[in-house]
């Protein structure tokens, strides 16, 4: 995987968690602080991908992120992002989704997806 590639050019590292299941998984991470705020973008990798999507595990993924990086819940933009993958089938088109939750316990629940395009993406990382 080369991470200069268009569909993953919203990825600074590969983050490996322990996913659905307890299967082993990845995805890749973009994490930008803005002041006080932290917009974070998780990607799917689809074949590098050992685990499950991100889409079954959404809430526990930011959870596990927001703990091992230290990140204020309150404070979290989380932002899933879905890379084309090459087909004609809609489908397979790239997607970005805000992901908002309640904060429960100390833990994310209750997502609510809300579909964005990649120039707002690109908006908010860069504003």
């Amino acid at each position: 995987m080369n991470l200069d590639d268009y569909e993953y050019n919203f990825i600074d590292e590969i983050y490996h968690y322990e996913g659905l299941w307890q299967r082993p998984s990845t995805c890749g991470l973009k994490i930008v602080k803005k002041g006080d705020e932290v917009l974070v973008v998780a990607t799917d990798l689809y074949k590098e991908n050992p685990g499950g999507s991100i889409t079954e595990f959404v809430a526990e993924l930011a959870t596990l992120i927001a703990n091992d990086f230290g990140l204020d819940m309150q404070k979290m933009t989380f932002i899933h992002h879905i890379p084309e993958v090459k087909s004609s089938l809609e489908f397979y088109a790239e997607a970005f989704y805000i992901v908002k939750f309640d904060v429960v316990d100390g833990e994310f629940q209750n997502p609510d997806w809300e579909k964005i395009d990649r120039e707002k993406v690109t908006e908010m990382l860069n504003a």
